[in-house]
């Protein structure tokens, strides 16, 4: 039985797995006990101990950066629904506008004859009044909307200031101004 080569070849197999056991806990005893080792596990330790700080404070700090982002978002929404709110309400004021306007394009197209009598009607009533008692011309249906607007335009301030003293946004007292002067022309 002894002639087989294969019981030598794992005879041999056998010692070398023991004596490389052996050799192995040999080393290990003497890297286990090496100062350096220690100092180094330390070191180790205090590395990964503050980059756990690190860390709790990049994720502290992302979300306070997304709460305040949020804080922004909802700021910035509120800012657009008023100012839509307010393209609405300049819309219905431009639409009335145009209607008033139209209604006064549809009377000055009335017939020459009814034109002629309201004159002669006024020409008739003025001379049997006195001047003081005559009203004046109306005003121009904007400024009856806005007088202190008008006030404020009148007295030199700039659209800025009354924009900030009405508490409304720029764009909308030049158009209620360029409205009215559209309105004046047309009359």
């Amino acid at each position: 039985m002894m002639d087989h080569p294969m019981v030598y070849v794992i005879l041999l197999g056998l010692v070398i797995v023991v004596f490389t056991q052996f050799f192995i806990k040999k080393e290990s005893k003497t890297v286990k006990t090496a100062p350096g080792l220690e100092e180094f596990e330390k070191s180790f330790g205090f590395f990964a101990a503050e980059l756990e700080e690190q860390n709790e404070a990049l994720v502290k700090l992302f979300a306070e950066s997304k709460r305040e982002s949020d804080l922004k978002l909802a700021h910035l929404a509120g800012k657009l629904e008023l100012m839509e709110k307010h393209s609405h309400e300049l819309a219905q004021e431009v639409s009335h506008l145009k209607l008033a306007l139209n209604e006064k394009r549809v009377e000055a197209a009335a017939p020459v004859e009814v034109d002629t009598y309201i004159r002669q009607e006024q020409v008739s009533v003025a001379l049997s009044t006195p001047e003081s008692t005559l009203e004046p011309e109306a005003e121009p249906l904007i400024q009856t909307r806005y007088p202190e607007l008008f006030d404020l335009y009148q007295q030199g301030k700039s659209v800025e200031y009354i924009a900030k003293k009405l508490g409304k946004n720029k764009g909308e007292v030049n158009l209620i101004l360029m409205l009215s002067k559209q309105e004046e022309a047309a009359r």
